[in-house]
Formats: C-alpha cells, structure tokens, sequence
C-alpha cells in the first residue's frame, strides 16, 4: 500500500502532496519478522520443510486418514497441517503450532509410508523433521510467534493506547531477550521431555540429539532473537510520534 514506487500511497500522493500516509503497524511487524528472517537460511530450510508436509498430505486423504488412525490410538488430537505464507513471516505461527502438536504422530506416519510404499518423499521429509534442531527451532518459534502475534494483535485494535502499546513493545522486547538464555514455555517442555524420556519426544525416537545439533541451534536461537529485538526498536521506536501526527 505504501510502495516507494507505485503503492495507492504514492499515486495519492502524486493527486495530493499534502497526504500523510501511515503504514500498518501490524503489517510492518510482520515485514520486520520476515525480512529478517531471510538473512537466516536455516529458517528459511523450516519453511520449506513445513510447505513440504503441508503439501505432502493436502492431495492424499489416505494419509491424513493414517494420521487420524495414530492420534485414536495415542489419544490424541492431531491439528490440521498449515501453509506458511511466503511474504509474511507471521503468518507460520499456525503452521509451526500445528506441526509441533502432531510432530510425533507425523514422525510415525511417514515411517509407515515409507515401509509400506517406500516413498523417496517421505524419506526426504522424515530425515528433516526428525532431528534435534529442527524440532527444538520448531518448539522456539512456538513461543516466540506467540510473543509477538500477542503484540500485532495490539496494533490491530481499533482503540489505539499510545502508552500501551509502547509497553507492549519494550515487554516484548525483554521477553525475546530473556528467551536468549531462558527457554520460553514450548521449548522448555520440549526439552525436559527429551532428556527425561532418554531422547523421546512424544514416544517418538528424537535423532541428531549431539553436541553439534546443540550448539547449530542455541546460535540459531541466539541470533533470531537478537534480530528481532533489534528490528523493534529500529522499526517502532517512533510508534508515539507516527500515531499522534496522524
């Protein structure tokens, strides 16, 4: 909308010069999230790995039957796969959560397949999804999309509290700086369950549990949340003055 270029913001502009445009706060959050997260190939490995399972069971009611059959027998509820969007990184919350939730049921599944068709497919998803960095980055985002999700909801609002929303920010902030050496709830729970199940995660085997593994994720934890609490105070360390000069 506020295209340097040719957004509608320009071309009003070009009709009135004395039009101020404001961007979306709750747009503006996501871009940050995303643009930022491109820089970090690893996230961007997550997202296509999660297309890939989305996609893997959208076209195939036998195998989301398959699921459905595991989650009867582990009582549990099994969440419908999500498709990232691929312009706002926000957008993956769902996917992450879903994915997260049914982890084990779908470690399960795609052994299945691959012992009764022996689809390449499978195999490539499984080797993604089953090791230790990708399902502890999984846990991670959990908490920190939820964190800031809680934040665009904020600047969604149709009553806009200038000081809340300022408190918002800088509490959200501090949380993602103390997610840096303090796990947030999912990863927590994730962890603890991995090391007092001697490396299970939903009765599910977790591979890749080494040194390595360990240090490829706290640096990718590190560095994402680094990101994005700069990206906050970069971005919306003027949301007082962009909102009372409208």
């Amino acid at each position: 909308m506020i295209a340097r270029l040719n957004g509608v913001s320009t071309q009003l502009k070009n009709m009135n010069p004395w039009i101020v445009s404001v961007h979306c706060a709750a747009h503006k959050l996501a871009l940050a999230a995303f643009h930022g997260a491109k820089t970090m190939p690893y996230l961007l490995e997550m997202q296509r790995t999660i297309n890939s399972v989305y996609y893997f069971f959208k076209y195939s009611p036998t195998r989301y039957q398959k699921i459905r059959e595991l989650q009867a027998v582990l009582g549990k509820k099994v969440k419908k796969f999500k498709k990232p969007s691929n312009v706002r990184w926000l957008s993956i919350s769902e996917a992450v959560d879903a994915l997260h939730g049914s982890w084990g049921v779908l470690i399960m599944t795609l052994e299945h397949e691959i012992e009764t068709n022996g689809t390449s497919e499978a195999r490539g998803i499984l080797n993604k999804v089953n090791n230790f960095k990708f399902l502890a980055s999984l846990a991670m985002l959990h908490d920190v999309l939820t964190v800031i999700s809680k934040l665009s909801k904020v600047f969604q609002k149709d009553n806009i509290d200038i000081d809340q929303m300022n408190g918002m920010i800088t509490s959200t902030k501090l949380t993602l700086e103390t997610f840096i050496n303090n796990p947030g709830q999912v990863l927590g729970e994730t962890l603890d369950m991995i090391e007092q199940t001697g490396g299970q995660f939903h009765g599910v085997r977790v591979t890749g549990i080494n040194d390595k593994q360990k240090r490829d994720f706290n640096s990718l934890k590190k560095n994402i949340l680094k990101m994005l609490s700069q990206k906050l105070m970069k971005d919306f360390s003027l949301i007082s003055w962009i909102y009372f000069s409208v």
